[in-house]
């Protein structure tokens, strides 16, 4: 049995700015950071490069029986697409690794349609978009034109959603639109946060109606398990053999994991 981790993140160095809050390492121990104003403790302290590589991954991966991971991105990393890109290259069975368009929050000079055109050029086989991060009302039409063609492309759609049900209609616009479209949801329905989700989440049957499962891959994030306890989390669709299709062609349990 494989087990994959469907939510990671990977980066070299976290240096960036987001609405306005610098965000990088302090030194000399670079597991503490500067983070929206506040000193934290965002990594383990001996992490003192304040690197997390795929090596120093690969190797936490192996120790837990790890089969495989996928590599999402966040504003908060800074934009990692080139060393991603290279991780993808040198273990391309052990990483799916998502590319995120640099006009994002704030558009680029490139439409957004052509910054996606060139990752997935580049390799990348999945396109995140942080929804969460951006303002509320985050699909328009530029959006929706890169949504067509990932669509058309078959490449995945990472996305992230604001609290409760402040975006759900937007993604229902994305599915009925986008009806072959693949997406894989993170921190589904935010449940840690003190806000009604059930407009998000819903129930089984409520998720079957709307026919989010037939394409939609829900990545939890969930605490770190003991070595030995594997864990069968989330999932959307039932594959052989009992295991859960995570939506990026690996038939496998799988569990989200944060270093």
């Amino acid at each position: 049995m494989k087990i994959i981790d469907a939510h990671a993140h990977l980066w070299l160095n976290v240096d960036t700015v987001v609405n306005g809050s610098a965000i990088h390492p302090l030194e000399p121990n670079r597991s503490r950071s500067i983070f929206f104003g506040e000193e934290r403790q965002m990594l383990p302290p001996y992490m003192t490069d304040g690197q997390n590589t795929a090596e120093r991954f690969l190797s936490n991966m192996d120790y837990a029986q790890v089969s495989a991971a996928v590599i999402t991105q966040e504003f908060i990393d800074g934009l990692q697409n080139t060393y991603l890109m290279q991780v993808q290259q040198r273990y391309p069975n052990r990483f799916f690794c998502f590319g995120m368009p640099a006009g994002l929050p704030h558009k680029g000079s490139d439409p957004l349609c052509d910054e996606a055109k060139t990752l997935i050029d580049n390799g990348f086989r999945g396109i995140k978009i942080p929804a969460a991060r951006l303002p509320q009302q985050f699909l328009d039409d530029e959006m929706m034109q890169m949504l067509r063609m990932m669509e058309q492309k078959g490449i995945i759609l990472g996305i992230e959603l604001q609290d409760g049900d402040a975006q759900v209609s937007q993604m229902e616009e994305i599915i009925q639109e986008c009806p072959r479209l693949k997406v894989a949801i993170g921190h589904f329905g935010m449940v840690t946060r003190p806000l009604d989700v059930t407009n998000q989440v819903g129930t089984p049957r409520e998720c079957l109606r709307r026919e989010w499962w037939h394409h939609v891959a829900l990545q939890r994030r969930v605490l770190p398990l003991p070595i030995g306890n594997k864990s069968h989390q989330g999932g959307c669709r039932r594959g052989g053999h009992g295991e859960t299709d995570v939506g990026f062609g690996l038939s496998a349990y799988h569990h989200g994991y944060h270093v």
